[in-house]
């Protein structure tokens, strides 16, 4: 498995991964939700099985107690460019909305992490705090 540091971001995965993810930023919208964009590319001129792939995809929040901990507030996902096939190493863009807590709450918003899995082996996957990479590190199978 291969570790990566870039800026604040630490990214794990396989070195023969099918699936990578390309871009990743988290915004804060000023009349609503966190926004995180994101892209996953394929590293193959091949289509690949859209039912094989599977994201993991989790916010966290600082508490009251200065915990880190995965948000229970509900986030939506969705798929923006349909549709999926990652032909001929192509992106494909998804879309995450994170209510922000509420002020007063006792929670901040405080990161996230994303891993892409390809017929359940971990293909790639990114996290926005070390903190949460040592935390709450993917696993490498879902199978």
């Amino acid at each position: 498995m291969k570790s990566v540091f870039l800026c604040f971001l630490t990214a794990v995965g396989c070195h023969a991964a099918e699936l990578s993810i390309v871009e990743c930023d988290m915004q804060k919208n000023e009349s609503g939700p966190w926004i995180l964009h994101a892209q996953i590319g394929s590293t193959g001129a091949a289509p690949l099985d859209r039912d094989k792939v599977q994201m993991k995809i989790c916010v966290f929040e600082r508490t009251s107690r200065s915990t880190l901990e995965p948000t229970k507030r509900d986030i939506s996902f969705q798929w923006m460019s349909l549709p999926l096939n990652w032909k001929n190493r192509s992106n494909e863009r998804f879309e995450v909305l994170y209510p922000s807590p509420k002020p007063g709450s006792g929670s901040t918003y405080a990161g996230y992490s994303v891993a892409v899995y390809y017929d359940g082996v971990l293909q790639e996957g990114l996290y926005s705090r070390r903190s949460i990479h040592r935390k709450f590190p993917f696993p490498e199978s879902l199978k």
